[in-house]
């Protein structure tokens, strides 16, 4: 999917808050922006080893 076409599915996702559908809303227009923003997904790890948490251990 092109930046543009996610940046308007993201407009028209009904899941966001009204906090995030104000900050997409600002965005309209500025096409670096939104480029800089939907180039591509984020990939997320765990970021480190995982297994059983013991806190305090």
């Amino acid at each position: 999917m092109d930046h543009r076409k996610e940046y308007e599915a993201w407009c028209t996702d009904p899941g966001f808050d009204e906090h995030t559908r104000a900050e997409l809303k600002a965005l309209e227009g500025d096409e670096a922006e939104i480029l800089d923003r939907f180039y591509r997904r984020l990939e997320f790890g765990t970021g480190g080893p995982s297994g059983c948490d013991r806190g305090g251990q």
